[in-house]
């Protein structure tokens, strides 16, 4: 669909020499969303109040935590003992501050191109989420963190200080310009010339959908996806997208969080992907769908993701969402592009993950959110992180090394810090740079959701980036943790971020007449047979107590913990399930095995311990038995005995009846209670001459034996386990289903074939 749109449109900003740089162009800058695709015309630095004693990275000194009153010298200043808080040579201009304390007596001062009388005399409460200079949301408090992005341009130097001794954290991060670009520097006069646009910016920064550029071209589709499928929109170029949106409902809800969790991403520019991300969390939501507004992205409650960020491309740029839940998930993709003219200071716009179950906290650790080579900028991260108890799980400092340099020119002083926050608040807050859409509780427990994004403190690089977060926990523990980051940079860069593996069943339609190679089904509920969640590849078992406010949802996110059946005869199988490569309900949906307990109504707990799993065929009573034991329990929750093993689900033939019979019980005493009864006209052809069992998910009730016992309804499977059946490993080279030094040798056949970074097909080898 054609149409032509234009709101609030501004006019790009170019660095070029001998350009004059004031207040006024910086507000400019700082809403105009083109000026973050092109490479920039300055450098950013930070100053900060993080412990001294950090100075060798890998010796216990480097997570010092005394990360405040530390400044970089003290000074008298007409008669007053003023501690430095930043002192940098210019032309630039400080373009973010975060401070918090728990007593703001003192005063900040600051003072340009060497003057000995200071420009700002402010207190710091008042200067900084104050209303001294401007107001929200240029300055704001959100959850005990004071913050302040109003530019203070410098044409030779800027000098900050603070006049107390009481204790201060803080943040001043800063831009330097390029050689040749002069700066008028900032007065008190300024705010009156320039209120005008002040207001604009500020009105701008509280309504980001109105201001998106020139929008000439609007395309969107939409469908229902299965499981393992994919739904693709392209858009053709030169051009850049200014708007894309992407909403995900399941039978007209919002799906779980561990189903959106298993939904993803993909974006390809010119031939050349730089995103493949869940959705929530490239869209800022993180964990489940958690409402909030910022400048670069807008999650709703609907289940629609918005976000601004321009991307241009040159000839054609393709969106993706992959389907890996499972799940039939109704999707749409609209993405509104405009014109763009490509040159050598345009960039891609990339968005990458790192994430990991069951992290441990004994250790203090620098967590690698991104490495990145290439040309570019650093714009904005999301943390998605599980906390199994109350204690604060936040200390972690970032550090931020920018083109190989010796020590990194951006180390902060605690996560919340970095994320605009103070003193671990568990409180819901958004802000057009900043925002924590979620944070469970109680304390500082369950799942928390931090997101921070830039503009005129986007940090350049011009050939490599690394961006590193301690992980420092006041208790010893193990946490999901995961960052998403957002970057651009000239084509060819790369980074090292995880690319999830994904499982696919192909394009086919099920139906009566066509069912997917490998795959047959059992199913218990005849007239259901053929419904998506039936062609999942799992066993799917329904325990209904009656009790609705007591369910919960078991689920073992193992689309690989297949195990083979040989034919009728005695065998016993067994598998354990390490939850360090857990899926389900945790935040690595690209790995394998695991458990997790999700209560219909309110939030996802995950049971740290492993699960055993066996299947069982004896010939003589032609029955399958599944048991399962749990060792340890989850307090709070379900409680399951150490070392309890319960046979529960047993599946009977009776030959004569030409019948299966399916049977339950919940303990080794417990009596046998029939469930149903299946006849063999609804096995596939052949029967179970040759079953293979795949366990992916199930639902289990709080309270089974309430309300006159439980009622079970299965989907139970074989699935074809004949190699590259489910995919390969990454590293099988040949595809022989086996990694050895075959694929070694084959890799180092043919290496020279992919060294060139843009010929077709050699990206990221």
């Amino acid at each position: 669909m054609k149409k032509a749109l234009l709101i609030f449109v501004l006019c790009g900003w170019v660095g070029i020499a001998n350009a004059q740089v004031n207040l006024g162009t910086l507000l400019d800058r700082m809403i105009d969303r083109d000026d973050m695709a092109r490479l920039p015309d300055f450098t950013c630095r930070q100053a900060s109040s993080y412990d001294r004693a950090s100075t060798i990275p890998e010796v216990p000194s480097w997570f010092a935590n005394s990360d405040h009153t530390q400044y970089i010298r003290t000074e008298i200043n007409q008669g007053r003992t003023e501690r430095v808080m930043m002192d940098a040579t210019g032309p630039g201009a400080i373009t973010r501050w975060w401070v918090t304390s728990n007593v703001y007596n003192g005063y900040i001062r600051i003072y340009l191109n060497g003057a000995t009388s200071p420009t700002v005399t402010a207190r710091v409460d008042s200067l900084i989420g104050g209303t001294t200079l401007v107001s929200a949301p240029l300055s704001e408090v959100t959850s005990s963190g004071r913050n302040l992005y109003l530019p203070i341009p410098y044409s030779q130097s800027c000098k900050v200080t603070f006049d107390s001794s009481d204790l201060l954290y803080y943040n001043i991060n800063y831009i330097t310009f390029d050689a040749g670009i002069t700066v008028q520097s900032f007065s008190l006069s300024e705010l009156g010339v320039y209120a005008t646009k002040i207001t604009q910016t500020k009105n701008a920064l509280l309504n980001p959908q109105n201001v998106i550029g020139t929008i000439s071209d609007t395309q969107n589709t939409q469908a229902a996806v299965n499981m393992f499928e994919s739904l693709q929109l392209d858009v053709s170029g030169p051009a850049a997208i200014r708007t894309l949106a992407v909403s995900i409902t399941e039978d007209g809800a919002v799906p779980p969080d561990f189903v959106l969790e298993n939904v993803y991403i993909e974006l390809t520019f010119d031939g050349e992907r730089t995103a493949l991300v869940p959705v929530a969390e490239f869209f800022g939501s993180g964990y489940g769908v958690n409402a909030y507004t910022s400048w670069w992205r807008k999650t709703q409650a609907s289940g629609l993701f918005t976000c601004y960020w321009p991307m241009p491309f040159q000839t054609e740029a393709t969106i993706t969402i992959h389907n890996q839940a499972a799940a039939q998930l109704d999707v749409t993709i609209e993405a509104a592009s405009g014109p763009w003219t490509w040159d050598t200071a345009s960039m891609y716009f990339h968005s990458g993950r790192h994430g990991q179950s069951n992290v441990s906290t004994a250790d203090k650790q620098d967590w690698n959110i991104i490495e990145i080579t290439g040309q570019g900028v650093y714009a904005g991260d999301t943390l998605t992180l599980y906390n199994p108890v109350s204690d604060w799980w936040g200390e972690g400092d970032e550090k931020v090394w920018v083109d190989y340099e010796g020590f990194p020119s951006h180390f902060g002083t605690g996560t919340e810090d970095y994320y605009g926050y103070a003193w671990g608040n568990p409180t819901y807050y958004t802000a057009p740079f900043h925002a924590q859409p979620r944070a469970d509780g109680p304390g500082s427990s369950g799942h928390v959701v931090n997101t921070r994004t830039r503009s005129l403190d986007r940090v350049p690089f011009d050939s490599h980036l690394q961006f590193d977060i301690e992980i420092w926990h006041w208790a010893t523990t193990l946490m999901d943790y995961a960052t998403t980051s957002y970057w651009y940079a000239r084509p060819g860069a790369m980074s090292n971020t995880e690319e999830p593996v994904f499982s696919a069943l192909g394009s086919d339609e099920f139906d009566d007449a066509n069912v997917h190679e490998g795959w047959s089904w059992i199913d218990s509920d005849s007239d259901d047979a053929y419904n998506t969640t039936s062609h999942s590849g799992f066993l799917r078992i329904s325990l209904s107590s009656g009790v609705e406010d007591d369910w919960y949802n078991l689920r073992f996110g193992c689309p690989y913990l297949v195990q083979p059946m040989p034919e009728w005869g005695n065998f016993s199988v067994e598998t354990l399930v390490d939850v360090t490569q857990c899926n389900g309900g945790a935040i690595l949906p690209q790995s394998m095995g695991g458990i997790a307990l999700y209560d219909m109504g309110n939030d996802l707990e995950v049971y740290p311990f492993d699960l055993r799993l066996a299947f069982a065929y004896e010939t003589d009573t032609r029955q399958v038995c599944v048991e399962w034991q749990m060792p340890g329990s989850n307090p709070g929750h379900v409680t399951i005995p150490s070392n309890t093993r319960r046979c529960w689900l047993k599946l009977l033939h009776d030959e004569d009846a030409g019948q299966w019979q399916s049977y339950y019980k919940l303990s080794e005493a417990a009596p046998w209670s029939l469930l149903g009864t299946m006849n063999d006209t609804s096995l596939p052809e052949g029967g179970m001459a040759q079953p293979y069992l795949g366990l992916f998910g199930m639902t289990w009730g709080n309270h089974p034996q309430t309300s006159g016992g439980a009622d079970f309804d299965f989907d139970y499977y074989h699935v074809n386990l004949e190699c590259g059946a489910w995919g390969y490993n990454p590293a099988d080279v040949n595809h022989d289903c086996m990694v050895d030094l075959i694929d070694f040798a084959e890799l180092a056949f043919n290496w020279m074939k992919c060294s060139v970074p843009l010929q077709s097909g050699c990206y990221r080898y």
